[in-house]
């Protein structure tokens, strides 16, 4: 009876320590407009390389995290990037002024700050 008892009580012991921690989950995200003269140009393609900063070039586009293609309103979103600074490329063409079009810049993702929305300036 008494190794019983001292094995239900171990066993107790044991459930209370393996409660699991809820995981806290911070909402980021990021959308971009690519503005060319001011104009909104569609369609462009934007990159990010996460926690980085050095242009990396587009001739191997592997080399970046994520990317995504902007929409026909000009606007690209991306979600559940992890906080720090990170380097976005918009590129593509721009039908208006028939050229291709690139820009660049860092933007940096923190607790207080985890949801931006901006615009990004693109020339030839």
């Amino acid at each position: 009876m008494l190794k019983k008892s001292v094995l239900l009580l171990v066993l107790v012991a044991l459930s209370l320590q393996c409660k699991k921690e809820e995981a806290f989950v911070l909402d980021t995200r990021v959308c971009l407009t690519a503005m060319h003269h001011e104009h909104v140009v569609p369609s462009l393609q934007y990159y990010v390389k996460l926690n980085d900063s050095i242009f990396p070039g587009l001739e191997d586009v592997s080399v970046y995290d994520r990317s995504v293609q902007a929409d026909v309103e000009g606007l690209a979103c991306m979600r559940d990037l992890p906080l720090g600074k990170h380097l976005f490329v918009a590129y593509g063409y721009d039908s208006l002024w028939q050229e291709d079009v690139i820009g660049i810049m860092d933007l940096e993702l923190t607790f207080s700050e985890a949801i931006k929305d901006t615009i990004i300036s693109v020339n030839e």
